[in-house]
């Protein structure tokens, strides 16, 4: 399988292998690391070849893929291989600015130790495949164009492979020239299957005429704009989040997770409420009251789905997440929300600015 890996990036591999528990990518190899990079966290089967040759450097290591996150699988299986010199899988902080920018993120020495995990690598490769960030979505294009090119050659190798040889003139069975009647079938015959033909390049000319144009899938996009009053609290007049008012271009359902710095959270709606906050496609904006039980939070998460979500967002944050765990948070809603069936989802993150406390008048 690794015959297929190209020289420039199995040459890297191994010098990277070479280089023990420090291994760091060049500025002059750092463009061949990235672009091949790309190409293994979205082609599952250059992925497969890449862990392939690790393996081989590593002395035949077994390598078992983690666990799904998004089928709440441990994300990493117990125990990896202790030959693999790099085998801790990502965390959610560290991961999340990989798919919101790409691997040009990484620093050279973070690129070389990616390269040589192949259990953070197998995870980045879910993540993505999961939740198509808009970041990877022309690698995504691309690979998949690359991957149609290969499956067409294939077919077209598959299919000669498969066609029957023509005889040659002396393999051709003998035919006597037809007789009258047997020319006159003939042509009846011919003449139905030219109709036939053309009945059917005519109806397919039709319906291409005929079809509609499928509708555009627009993603749901919402922001957030928070605003601030005076409020009281034990004498004290200090300036707090007292709104969020809420925009979408679609019509959806508002949800508000609040984090303090400390291990407690608070959700609007809050569970039992029949409130609802619906936010409106026509550009309408939906205010939310914030009440003093979220005085203490530092960040908001704005949560906006086309169908009520705010159970469903209970249920994923049951762990209670603190205000430092926030873009954990969003990777637990945004893959947990896309595994419930949430079909469009849009998130914001709200810092909090602190408030502003004076004596009262």
């Amino acid at each position: 399988m690794t015959s297929s890996i190209p020289a420039p990036p199995k040459q890297l591999l191994e010098k990277l292998f070479r280089a023990g528990d420090h291994p760091e990518v060049l500025d002059s190899e750092r463009t061949e690391a990235l672009e091949w990079l790309r190409v293994v966290l979205v082609d599952f089967t250059v992925l497969n070849q890449h862990v392939d040759l690790l393996q081989q450097l590593y002395g035949d290591d077994t390598f078992r893929y983690p666990g799904s996150r998004r089928d709440g699988g441990s994300s990493q299986p117990p125990p990896p291989d202790s030959r693999f010199r790099f085998k801790d899988v990502w965390t959610s902080e560290k991961l999340l600015p990989t798919l919101e920018g790409g691997v040009n993120v990484l620093k050279n020495d973070e690129l070389g130790e990616l390269l040589l995990n192949p259990y953070a690598m197998a995870d980045l490769h879910d993540m993505i495949s999961d939740m198509d960030p808009d970041a990877w979505l022309p690698v995504l294009q691309k690979v998949g164009r690359e991957m149609m090119r290969r499956e067409h050659v294939g077919m077209q190798t598959r299919q000669q492979q498969e066609r029957p040889q023509r005889p040659g003139p002396a393999q051709r069975p003998f035919s006597p020239k037809p007789n009258g009647r047997r020319t006159l079938w003939w042509a009846v015959g011919s003449s139905l299957a030219t109709a036939a033909v053309m009945l059917i390049v005519f109806s397919t000319f039709y319906q291409a005429l005929t079809k509609t144009t499928p509708p555009i899938d627009v993603p749901l996009v919402a922001e957030a704009t928070p605003t601030y009053g005076p409020r009281q609290r034990g004498g004290v007049l200090e300036s707090a989040l007292t709104q969020l008012t809420v925009t979408s271009n679609r019509d959806g359902h508002v949800c508000i997770v609040f984090l303090e710095p400390k291990n407690r959270q608070f959700i609007i709606p809050v569970s039992g409420s029949e409130k609802e906050y619906l936010a409106k496609a026509d550009g309408t904006p939906t205010t939310v009251d914030i009440s003093d039980n979220a005085d203490d939070a530092t960040v908001a998460v704005v949560i906006v789905t086309e169908t009520p979500a705010d159970a469903s967002v209970r249920k994923l944050l049951e762990a209670r997440y603190t205000a430092a765990q926030v873009d954990e948070v969003v990777v637990t809603l945004q893959t947990g929300l896309k595994r419930l069936n949430f079909q469009r989802v849009s998130i914001i993150k709200i810092a909090i600015t602190p408030g502003n406390k004076q004596n009262p008048s």
